[in-house]
C-alpha cells in the first residue's frame, strides 16, 4: 500500500473497499500488520492513518501535543454521565425496537430485603 499527499484524485472508496473484501470477517488466517491502536479503526484503516502521519509529521505532532494538554478539560463526574446516558439511551431504544415488532419487555423488580422472584412491571 502506498499513501500519497492529496492531489485532487477522485473517490476511490468503492475500490478500496472491494480490494479488502476479501480481509473481511469469517476468514481464518490473520493479515494484521504491527501498527498502532487508533481507536474505533481496523488494522487497514490504523496503518493507513500511521503513513498520512509519516507525511505530515508536524500536524499529527502538534494534534498530539493539544490532545496531551487537554486530557483534563472534561470533569471525571460528567464524562461518567456522558458514558451512563449514551449506553440508557441506546438501551431505550433497543426496547422501543423489540416493543415495535410485538414483543413484551419488562423490568424485574429488585429488592434489598427478599430474595424472591416476582412479577416483573411492565413497561
Amino acid at each position: 500500500m502506498t499513501v500519497r499527499p492529496y492531489n485532487s484524485e477522485g473517490d476511490y472508496s468503492a475500490a478500496v473497499e472491494e480490494t479488502f473484501a476479501k480481509f473481511r470477517h469469517g476468514r481464518d488466517r490473520s493479515y494484521s500488520l504491527e501498527s498502532h491502536r487508533w481507536a474505533g479503526m481496523n488494522h487497514i484503516e490504523a496503518q493507513v492513518l500511521d503513513r498520512v502521519a509519516l507525511l505530515y509529521p508536524d500536524t499529527f505532532w502538534a494534534l498530539d501535543s493539544f490532545y496531551e494538554g487537554h486530557q483534563a478539560y472534561l470533569e471525571r463526574k460528567i464524562a461518567r454521565f456522558d458514558r451512563e446516558i449514551q449506553f440508557y439511551v441506546a438501551y431505550l431504544t433497543y426496547i422501543d425496537r423489540c416493543q415495535g415488532r410485538g414483543l413484551s419487555f419488562c423490568i424485574p423488580q429488585v429488592s434489598q430485603t427478599s430474595k424472591q422472584i416476582g412479577g416483573p412491571r411492565r413497561f
